[in-house]
């Protein structure tokens, strides 16, 4: 994991990083009987439920993310939102903020297409490319 962040630090020749992580899932619970923090999406889901498409968590997933999780939060100061915000809505409103200071370079980093509404550089870990994201593309 840390050889994962440098490299992510050296590739967008960063100093440091601001992470945020979705709210901590007890993965002991079934998934049909888990029930996810309940936010704004969730009320106005009338079609479906909110991300009600979308498939488990594989058990390696299961297995290593809280371990994963865990080194983030302790060895590199990653936070985590509480359960009825979601982390996507966390990153954009930490990076408009910071985006007041000139003296700060922000560089929006993941792999979650949601992010793309952020103006600014964006860096996908998973393909690793990096582009710009205009103020009218950022939709």
């Amino acid at each position: 994991m840390d050889s994962f962040i440098n490299t992510i630090l050296a590739e967008m020749n960063a100093d440091y990083v601001l992470g945020i992580l979705e709210a901590e899932v007890d993965y002991t619970i079934p998934d049909e009987e888990y029930m996810p923090g309940i936010n704004f999406r969730h009320k106005y889901a009338s079609s479906k439920g909110y991300k009600s498409s979308r498939p488990s968590k594989p058990d390696w997933y299961k297995l290593w993310g809280p371990l994963i999780q865990k080194r983030l939060v302790e060895r590199w100061g990653f936070q985590r939102v509480p359960p009825e915000v979601e982390a996507d809505d966390m990153v954009a409103s930490i990076a408009n903020k910071l985006r007041q200071y000139s003296n700060i370079d922000v560089v929006t980093c993941g792999n979650d297409k949601d992010l793309h509404q952020i103006p600014g550089v964006f860096y996908d870990y998973k393909k690793n490319e990096s582009w710009y994201i205009d103020e009218i593309s950022a939709t």
